[in-house]
C-alpha cells in the first residue's frame, strides 16, 4: 500500500505473514518533484492507494533492505540511490503529479567531470553519497545524478563501486596488507560483503586474484 504522510492507519492482519515498511522523508520527494515538473514541488502529493501492486517498488523496497541489513559502508550511497529511484516510482505511479519535464540530455563539463572524480578518488574509503559528490561540483543531486550517467555512461553508484574494487585490486598487487584491511581502505566496512562484492565483479576471489598476480 502507498500512504501519504500525516494519514492515521490501523491495521489488523489474522495470519502469518511479513511486512515491511518504508518511510520516505517528504523533503526527499520535494526533491525529486523538483526534477520532474515545472509546478511546486510542494504541493505534489502522494495518493493514498489501498492494496496496491507495484513490481518496481516491490524489487526497490527488497533491495533497500538488502542494503539495511548489510550495514556496510557502501551499503549508504546504494541506499540513497534506491531511495531516490523509490521516490521518483511513487511520484510517477502514485502521486498527483502532473507536468514531467522531459528529460535533460545535458552532459557535465570535463571540469565538473574532474571535480567529481577527483572527490570520489579522495573519499573511497569514506561513506559516500551522491548529494555530497554533486555538492563538490556543485550541482543539485538529480541533476548530478542524471548529467552524470549520461556523460559516463553508468550511474555514480555503479562508478564509485568499481572504483573501488579497482583500488582493491591495485592493493592486492602492490602490497601484501591482509585482505580485510584492503577491504577496509576501500569503503568495505564488512569482510564478507567486499569479498562477495569482489568475486561477483571480477570471477575471482581476491585470495585467487592476489595468487594470479
Amino acid at each position: 500500500m502507498v500512504s501519504p504522510a500525516g494519514i492515521p492507519k490501523t491495521f489488523q492482519h489474522k495470519h502469518g505473514g511479513d511486512f515491511l515498511v518504508v518511510h520516505l522523508s517528504p523533503s526527499l520527494l520535494i526533491h525529486a518533484a523538483e526534477e520532474l515538473t515545472t509546478d511546486d514541488p510542494a504541493k505534489v502529493e502522494l495518493i493514498n492507494n489501498f492494496g496496491t501492486r507495484d513490481q518496481e517498488i516491490e524489487r526497490l523496497v527488497l533491495g533497500l533492505w538488502n542494503e539495511h541489513r548489510n550495514s556496510d559502508l557502501a551499503s549508504r550511497i546504494c541506499a540513497e540511490a534506491i531511495g531516490n529511484q523509490l521516490a521518483v516510482q511513487l511520484l510517477r505511479r502514485h502521486s498527483t503529479l502532473r507536468k514531467p519535464v522531459q528529460p535533460s540530455n545535458n552532459k557535465l563539463s570535463p571540469k565538473m567531470l574532474k571535480r567529481a572524480f577527483d572527490y570520489i578518488e579522495n573519499n573511497l574509503a569514506n561513506d559516500l553519497t551522491v548529494q555530497e559528490i554533486a555538492r563538490a561540483v556543485p550541482l543539485s543531486a538529480g541533476h548530478f545524478a542524471h548529467a552524470f550517467s549520461t556523460t559516463v555512461g553508468t550511474t555514480p553508484h555503479r562508478y564509485v563501486l568499481e572504483r573501488r574494487i579497482e583500488l582493491t585490486k591495485a592493493l592486492l598487487r602492490e602490497t601484501d596488507l591482509p585482505i580485510a584491511n584492503i577491504a577496509t581502505r576501500a569503503g568495505f566496512a564488512r569482510h564478507s560483503h567486499f569479498c562477495a562484492t569482489f568475486q561477483r565483479l571480477t570471477g575471482f576471489t581476491a585470495s585467487e586474484f592476489r595468487r594470479s598476480r
